[in-house]
């Protein structure tokens, strides 16, 4: 899913605010704002332990 959509984007450009946005997106439905929120922190804790990223993107997003 998320690969589909966002293959070609940078992933080290992701900021809280895309996060949140991703999040609002499916807000409409029962598991899928969770979901997004969870698959971008396990993404983004990857990216750090890889060094792609310094900091958590995904941090202090509610879900």
């Amino acid at each position: 899913m998320i690969r589909k959509k966002n293959g070609p984007k940078d992933f080290t450009k992701l900021r809280r605010n895309n996060v949140i946005a991703a999040r609002d997106e499916y807000a409409d439905q029962w598991r899928k704002p969770n979901a997004m929120v969870e698959q971008l922190s396990i993404l983004a804790r990857h990216a750090i332990d890889l060094e792609w990223i310094t900091f958590y993107p995904a941090q202090g997003v509610e879900n």
